[in-house]
C-alpha cells in the first residue's frame, strides 16, 4: 500500500545500509495498486529499483510512471509480464491484444517478454522458466526490437 512506503524510518535505513556498505541499490517489488505504490515510491525518491507487475492489461496506466521513474533514476524490471495470458481460462481478447501488438511467430509467453522489453524504460523483465525449453524460447526474445502495433 502506498502509504506503508511513507514510513519516515524508510529512507534513514537505507542511507545507513548503502553507506555501510551492506547494500548499494534499494528497491522494492510491487505487484498490486501497481500505479499508486509506484507513484508514491518515485515521488519518495528513497528507492533506485521497483520489480512491478507489468503486461498488456495495466501498461496503460504505468508507462508515464515508468518513464518517470527512469528520468528520476530508478531502474524498473517487469514482472508477471505473461502472468495475464498464461491461464487456461485467459480471455480471449487478451491473446488477441497481444497478437494484434506482436506478430512474430512465437509462443505466446515469448511473444508478452518481447512485448514487455519493447518498452525502452523497463530496464529488464523477469519470466518463469520452469523447463530447459522455456529458458531457450524466452532468451530468445532477449534483445530482440520490433515494431509494436497498436493495440
Amino acid at each position: 500500500m502506498p502509504e506503508m512506503l511513507e514510513d519516515e524510518h524508510i529512507r534513514e535505513i537505507f542511507d545507513e545500509l548503502k553507506t555501510k556498505g551492506t547494500i548499494r541499490f534499494a528497491a522494492l517489488s510491487i505487484h498490486n495498486d501497481v500505479d499508486s505504490c509506484l507513484d508514491k515510491a518515485i515521488d519518495l525518491g528513497c528507492y533506485d529499483g521497483a520489480m512491478i507487475a507489468y503486461n498488456i492489461g495495466n501498461h496503460a496506466a504505468l508507462n508515464r510512471l515508468i518513464f518517470k521513474a527512469k528520468q528520476r533514476g530508478m531502474g524498473i524490471v517487469a514482472m508477471k509480464a505473461a502472468r495475464i495470458i498464461s491461464a487456461e481460462e485467459t480471455p480471449k481478447w487478451r491473446i488477441e491484444k497481444l497478437n494484434t501488438a506482436i506478430r512474430e511467430d512465437i509462443s505466446r509467453y515469448a511473444k508478452a517478454y518481447l512485448w514487455a522489453l519493447q518498452n525502452p524504460d523497463i530496464s529488464c523483465c523477469i519470466s518463469d522458466m520452469v523447463t530447459p525449453e522455456m529458458v531457450i524460447e524466452n532468451t530468445s526474445v532477449a534483445g530482440l526490437k520490433v515494431d509494436i502495433q497498436q493495440i
